[in-house]
């Protein structure tokens, strides 16, 4: 052994060891079963191979004393497994096809006999999941190319996982057996690509799909391998070189030239969309140095996309060239009158207790009175190219989008017990934003660029211990940096300008109604997110046993900052009206205010600090594949998981505490604290309730073979995964008393400004604030956050399944089975901890008066503490000094039920034809639907009574049928029909038809009312009619002409009450959606080495339409 390779091995035991080790939730797969003679019993130490035929690397195990064997670890591909032992004839079983995470049950019956003969069958391995009771559906590499990807952009790696049964929703918004948004678990090469912000992002996942070996999706039931997820286990493969050097080249075009008009539209849009790119894989080859057949192999691929919509057309509003000279004698109203504008310089008492002020003569300000930097701001604003004061700066433009992806992978065999495998992956996307009408710097859009981008590198070494022991230890990095910034950005307008006082950040932004606002406020927006992933596990076949241990471990980290702002100005006509009520409304323009500089309000956000977000997490596990038989398999383990609290590491991190002393409130609880150390601090740098050590797991299945063509499997398990206060969920340290957002205004409509800019912003103090009563004071009543009691605890999922598998042919397998969760301690958004009780409804209009008037007093309510000012009802929220209180997704309080009978059937390629469908009829119940509020979840109307909640998910679809299919049509060189060569060969050979095609039922409504209650509550619903129905017919709906939803069927709540519709209601859903893609192939063969794939796709072929939901 290399010294090398003994430091690679020590490597991996120091890391088992220290438990300095993450997911060895593995990509490989495993081939396993028992060795037997003719009369069916045991044979002991049986050699039994697994080669793989693209690469030609072997790996060997013995049979156990109960005749059981167990190749882990492999490679997803073909192979072709011997089975030797003296006094038998040589088995050899080719066309066994081992698939991403899979098991595949093999059993190898003997033939007495000379070793020196062999016995080969060549029939492909069953499809049965003989070995394993865990529901997955996994697309072939084939398929994974050739079938038709996405329309909307560039091909989505992830939109295969819609093609198994349980699944809805969309690449982002995924939902697995009931799951919450952003719940599941992403894996590449057997490691997490999870985020220490968000779990379950698609967006982390930037492989094209021609990098893509195979792909699988666990749904329920997993092994104790696999855990922190709550909405299954994606798992791609990266593609290996092999044997042979393979090359292509590829070019996806998409033109609005082909496209169809929208069903709203006149015209087509403008869409011209381009991905292309390249990959080569092979041996490791150097001439006359090295031959690295059978030991050593590569991949490389480069995709590119770029994407250009438009023309796009806006048109904005400058000022003329006489505004700009100050000339506003064209201003007139509707009726041709003189809009008479004042100068702010000759305000005045007018003796009858109001204020009066000087026109400014034939509308017309001296150049001597203008503003110095509203002059330097001009100067980037352009002019005006058609007449009128608005609407005269048309403009036309594109959005662009680009994307770029580079991945390589190696694999090297260093000996038949050592093996190691690398990959990196390499992805940038830069977007123009929006298109803005004006030109920089006053355009008020920004260039946004994901980037500079996202880099994945993931190193694995397997080590052959014993033939029936093997280590497999894997370590991965996932990087992101996400870049959104202006391109002023560190340009000091403030002092281009002559604006002092505000930060170094880009163009401020203006507002000169009716004028198009000038500037874009932030400089950047900049996070930077790195999981490292360590793991490692240890297989050991022992008599009937398939034992595997392993440990996992994970560090999430995550940066966030927000850059400088300029500024934000609103010039008003306020200031150049005349003073009074009855006239201001009819004189004065803002733009005139803007030209004198005197500012209606101005604010700017002091946010410039780096928040910087750590997590570990731990787990532990043990599984046992007890083969009881040859028709039964015990699937036992159990798995121990370990969440930290979020900890944040600069320090600027603050939340309300429920038990602490308010200074600013006499002493109320509920006040801030602050993570660190020093005066006003917490000294601690976890502001949560401490970690919960009791998050076992344990995972219960089996699989029994009733005949050789049909398997018995159901399974249970629990499963856990994190809600806000322990990484994913969108969660970010609270940084109250870190940032400041000073505004001033016009105190008295403009008879004076909040100040006038050329004197530069008005001074204020400046964060940090560590103060635990920051906020509150006379008339304060400002929103703060805090971690709900409990946010230690994880989120934890119920697997269970039953089902039954037919293989009802060479290669078609039919699975039927029943599959359900039911989920507790969900994140949710409906937790609305500072809601007036309800009971206080009785007090009726009552709540709305201030907490001082008669009729407050007289009902026998006072202030909750000296300094409190509001109404009644801001008194009697449990923490009358806050407004809202968050909880940034850390309120675990939620819970879900999902019952479904899911139907696939399943044939792999043979004969040219591939085809996979699945059907299910599903219910999913919940009271929180998505852990994001504010993005998919729905609030709750009673915080006391969130059981109200419980109804449909807004995600429920009751029926979803979705198949997919290649097909190479049987006509030409080698055929059944047209079976020539030469030309006419080419011409009409290598077609091939391919589809997916998706039906499904439309989603659950809800129905809101105006929430007039005043408890603070987040809405109110209406009452229903008893037996009036909530939908007119969808039948030839026309949506000019019809409504979806019955207002008769609906009625306002009496004052006071809540109403009692469902929060989504039952019987009234969206449209059914209905979707077919389809493609045509043709693949020219030149040499036997080189062909060329022209391909043409269709999006929607039938050109369906696709209404949303109401407006409801």
């Amino acid at each position: 052994m290399t010294s090398g390779c003994r430091q690679l091995c020590f490597t991996a035991i120091l890391a088992f060891s220290l438990l300095q080790t993450v997911v060895a939730q593995t990509e490989r797969g495993t081939i396993r079963g028992t060795v037997v003679d003719p009369a069916g019993a045991s044979i002991t130490g049986a050699k039994v191979t697994a080669r793989n035929v693209q690469t030609g690397v072997l790996t060997t195990t013995v049979s156990t004393n109960a005749g059981v064997y167990s190749i882990p670890n492999l490679r997803p591909g073909t192979y072709a497994v011997e089975a030797e032992q003296t006094g038998f004839k040589k088995l050899i079983r080719n066309n066994v096809v081992v698939e991403v995470a899979g098991v595949i049950g093999l059993d190898l019956a003997l033939q007495v006999g000379d070793l020196a003969e062999s016995v080969t069958v060549s029939s492909e391995a069953p499809q049965l999941q003989s070995e394993s009771s865990e529901v997955r559906t996994t697309v072939s590499p084939q398929a994974y190319i050739d079938l038709p990807v996405s329309a909307s952009g560039s091909r989505s790696t992830e939109a295969f996982i819609f093609l198994a049964p349980g699944t809805t929703g969309n690449t982002f918004d995924a939902h697995v057996n009931g799951s919450q948004t952003l719940s599941k678990e992403i894996q590449i090469e057997g490691l997490s690509m999870t985020t220490a912000e968000v779990g379950g992002d698609p967006r982390v996942l930037t492989l094209p799909p021609d990098a893509i070996q195979e792909f699988s999706l666990a749904t329920s039931s997993y092994s104790a391998e696999f855990g922190n997820t709550g909405g299954g286990v994606e798992r791609f493969v990266i593609r290996s070189g092999t044997n042979q050097f393979h090359g292509a080249g590829y070019e996806y075009l998409r033109n609005d030239k082909l496209d169809a008009r929208g069903f709203f539209n006149a015209t087509r849009s403008v869409n011209r969309q381009n991905e292309y790119g390249g990959s080569i894989g092979g041996p490791i080859w150097i001439p006359k140095l090295y031959n690295g057949r059978n030991r050593s192999f590569f991949f490389f691929n480069i995709n590119y996309f770029k994407f250009r919509s438009g023309p796009v057309n806006q048109t904005a509003s400058v000022p003329t060239a006489a505004f700009r000279r100050g000339d506003l004698s064209a201003l007139r109203d509707a009726q041709g009158n003189l809009i008479q504008i004042y100068d702010p310089a000759t305000t005045r008492a007018d003796n009858q207790g109001g204020f009066t002020r000087d026109p400014f003569p034939n509308n017309q300000i001296p150049t001597s009175r203008f503003s110095a930097v509203s002059q330097k701001v001009l100067g980037f604003v352009p002019l005006p190219t058609l007449a009128g004061i608005v609407n005269n700066y048309p403009a036309t433009g594109n959005n662009r989008n680009d994307n770029r992806n580079n991945t390589m992978k190696f694999d090297h065999l260093f000996n038949s017990t050592h093996r190691m495998s690398g990959s990196w992956n390499y992805g940038k996307n830069t977007d123009s934003g929006p298109f803005a009408a004006l030109p920089r710097p006053v355009a008020n859009s920004r260039d946004g660029v994901l980037g500079p981008g996202q880099n994945t590198v993931r190193l694995s070494h397997d080590w052959v211990i014993s033939p029936t022991v093997l280590n497999h230890f894997a370590a991965g990095l996932t990087r992101q940096h996400q870049l959104l910034q202006a391109p002023e950005q560190g340009q000091n307008w403030g002092q281009q300008l002559g604006l002092s006082g505000v930060e170094n950040g880009p163009f401020p932004v203006i507002f000169t109604d009716p004028f198009t606002p000038w500037g874009q406020n932030q400089d950047l927006l900049r996070t930077i997110s790195a999981t490292w992933a360590y793991s490692d596990s240890l297989s050991v076949v022992k008599g009937k046993h398939n034992l595997k241990f392993g440990v996992d471990f994970r560090k999430l980290q995550n940066n966030l900052l927000q850059g400088a702002q300029s500024g934000s100005f609103t010039f008003s006509r306020n200031e150049t009206a005349f003073p009074s009520a009855a006239r201001r409304a009819e004189t004065g323009n803002a733009f005139a205010s803007f030209l004198l500089g005197e500012v209606d309000a101005g604010s700017i956000q002091i946010n410039e600090v780096t928040r910087g977000m750590r997590l570990t997490y731990l787990a532990g596990y043990v599984q046992d594949d007890f083969k009881v038989s040859r028709k039964l398999t015990l699937n036992l383990g159990l798995r121990w998981d370990l969440y930290t609290p979020m900890r944040e590491v600069n320090d600027v991190y603050s939340i309300m505490d429920a038990t602490t002393p308010n200074p600013a409130a006499d002493g109320r609880l509920g006040a801030l604290i602050f993570a660190g150390e020093g005066q006003g601090r917490s000294g601690q740098s976890r502001l949560t309730d401490g970690t919960s050590y009791t998050n076992f797991g344990p995972r219960l299945g089996f699989a029994y073979s009733i005949t050789s063509r049909i398997v018995m499997r159901s399974a249970w398990g629990l499963v856990y995964y994190p809600t806000g206060a322990l990484g994913g969920g969108n969660a970010k340290p609270p940084a109250t008393g870190f940032i400041a957002n000073p505004s001033f205004f016009s105190q008295n409509q403009g008879v004076s400004s909040a100040f006038r800019w050329d004197n530069g912003f008005p001074s204020f103090p400046r964060p940090p604030f560590i103060n635990a009563g920051f906020g509150v004071g006379p008339g304060l009543t400002g929103g703060t956050n805090t971690w709900n009691t409990g946010a230690r605890n994880p989120s934890r999922t119920q697997t269970f399944n039953y089902g039954l598998q037919w293989q009802l042919g060479a290669g078609l397998m039919l699975d039927t089975s029943y599959v359900g969760s039911k989920s507790t301690r969900l994140a949710t958004g409906v937790f609305n901890l500072n809601q007036v009780d309800p009971v206080y409804l009785r007090l009726g209009e009552l709540l709305t008066q201030n907490i001082d008037s008669p009729a407050v007093a007289a009902a026998g309510f006072r202030r909750p503490y000296a300094s409190f000012q509001g109404s009644l009802a801001q008194s009697l929220r449990p923490f009358p000094q806050y407004g809202g209180i968050g909880t940034v997704n850390s309120a675990n309080v939620g819970n879900s039920s999902y019952h479904s009978l899911q139907v696939k059937l399943d044939k792999r390629l043979s004969n040219g034809f591939f085809f996979l469908s699945s059907y299910t009829w599903g219910k999913s119940l919940t009271d929180a639907s998505s852990a994001l509020s504010g993005f998919f979840s729905t609030s709750a109307r009673d915080h006391y009574n969130r059981s109200l909640e419980k109804a449909l998910s807004v995600f429920d679809v009751p029926h979803r049928l979705v198949g997919a299919f290649t097909y190479e049509l049987p006509i030409g060189p080698g055929k059944p029909i047209g079976n020539v060569n030469g030309a006419v060969g080419k011409v009409i050979g290598g077609w091939q038809l391919t589809g997916v095609l998706s039906y499904q039922s439309g989603t659950p409504i809800g129905v809101g009312v105006n929430n007039t209650l005043p408890l603070f509550n987040s809405r109110n619903l209406p009452n229903t009619v008893a037996g009036v129905d909530p939908t007119f017919s969808k039948k030839d709906f026309d949506p000019a002409r019809n409504v979806l939803l019955n207002a008769a069927a609906f009625q306002s709540p009496a004052a006071f009450t809540f109403g009692n519709a469902g929060s989504v209601l039952p019987n009234a859903r969206t449209f059914n959606t209905y979707n077919e893609d389809f493609g045509i192939l043709k693949r020219t063969r030149f040499t036997e080495s080189i062909n060329l794939e022209l391909r043409f796709e269709m999006f929607n072929a039938f050109n369906r339409v696709i209404f949303g939901g109401p407006a409801s």
